[in-house]
């Protein structure tokens, strides 16, 4: 079940990453000098999205002291108009230079992100499909920001009609392709986290499994950040790429790498396995609230009298709950106890039987 719940999350959040497409059917229809469009509501802000087919994929933004303190470190690498007023107040995150070159030519286009940018913007996006304008809801209903939006998209909209050779740009699909995968990756964490919240036991002592995990996660984790490092530092981009990746890979690669132990440690385990039984004492439900969801705990009670020398059962044990449901007090548990192809011990099998199998033999 799980396995299918993971293939799920890996898919839907790597095509989330690549068609990057907003949920426009949300929106209020509009038509402003002829072009259609739909405004797109978030608790905070609003959006203006018309779909638009391009060849080149950008974006600008009020440049921020995060962005200039990150340019000096060398981590990206701006194209400047030569309009002193637009390059101090836009951060233009494009690396076709032929793009640049028609816009830093265009004064219609300068002149009206200046000016928009005057009014109050978060970001101006085209990502290959739609043309986004990203801004606070106060905004909405003043005409002159809206029209100045829509005369940036026209304006755009004509570079892409009469441009009739390719916009060169070395970083746009290698950063979507590697946020994609990316993503996927976060997208698989996610899943195992909600596999390991249902609470049941399936490792005799899980803490060295995971120390192995998080120290293999980091040092991967840090290959990656420098593999990406050196891939988009000359990108104008790249200070966002670098820090958005780094934040997925610190979280979803140790995660990923903790359960890629378990996986292997028991689908290429062929050991054989030593029986554990202990008598249920008693058997009782934990219920856990949070502000998303409740969360039930089945346990069972084990007496401790059976002492093994390899191993040594909790005396409360969480178990699923279909085996809770055929637990009765005065059960024994049978646990087969497996050492691991990696050497992390974990149950392989529990049942319950009414009696003993091993009440003749040394406990």
């Amino acid at each position: 079940m799980f396995l299918l719940v993971k293939l799920a999350f890996i898919i839907g959040a790597f095509l989330y990453r690549i068609l990057n497409r907003p949920l426009g059917f949300f929106g209020d229809r509009k038509t402003i000098e002829g072009t259609d469009l739909k405004i797109v509501h978030s608790k905070y802000s609003s959006s203006i999205l018309i779909p638009f087919k391009s060849r080149f994929i950008f974006k600008l933004n009020p440049e921020t002291q995060f962005d200039k303190f990150l340019k000096g470190l060398g981590l990206a690498k701006e194209f400047q108009t030569g309009n002193k007023e637009f390059d101090d107040r836009i951060y233009l995150a494009s690396d076709s230079l032929t793009l640049n070159k028609h816009l830093a030519e265009d004064i219609d286009f300068i002149n009206l992100v200046i000016e928009l940018s005057k009014i109050g913007f978060d970001q101006i996006v085209v990502d290959g499909n739609n043309f986004r304008l990203k801004f606070s809801k106060d905004k909405l209903y003043e005409n002159n920001f809206l029209n100045r939006a829509v005369k940036i998209f026209q304006i755009l909209e004509s570079i892409e009609k009469k441009w009739h050779g390719k916009f060169l740009d070395a970083y746009a699909w290698k950063y979507i392709l590697t946020e994609g995968l990316l993503w996927s990756v976060a997208g698989y964490a996610v899943s195992i986290l909600i596999e390991f919240s249902d609470g049941v036991a399936v490792y005799y002592d899980i803490f060295p499994l995971v120390k192995e995990g998080l120290i293999i996660g980091a040092i991967t984790a840090i290959i990656l950040i420098v593999l990406i490092f050196y891939q988009f530092r000359g990108s104008s981009r790249g200070h966002r790429i670098i820090i958005e990746c780094a934040v997925i890979i610190i979280f979803a690669i140790p995660i990923s790498t903790i359960d890629l132990i378990c996986v292997l440690n028991e689908k290429l385990d062929h050991s054989k396995t030593v029986k554990i039984e202990l008598l249920i004492e008693d058997k009782r439900i934990k219920v856990s609230h949070s502000r998303r969801r409740t969360t039930r705990y089945y346990r069972l009670e084990l007496a401790q009298k059976n002492h093994y020398r390899i191993y040594q059962i909790p005396q409360t044990l969480d178990v699923e709950s279909d085996l809770y449901e055929l637990a009765s007090i005065g059960d024994y548990l049978i646990i087969e106890v497996s050492p691991g192809r990696l050497k992390h011990p974990w149950y392989k099998k529990m049942t319950v039987s009414p009696t003993s199998s091993l009440a003749n033999s040394k406990r």
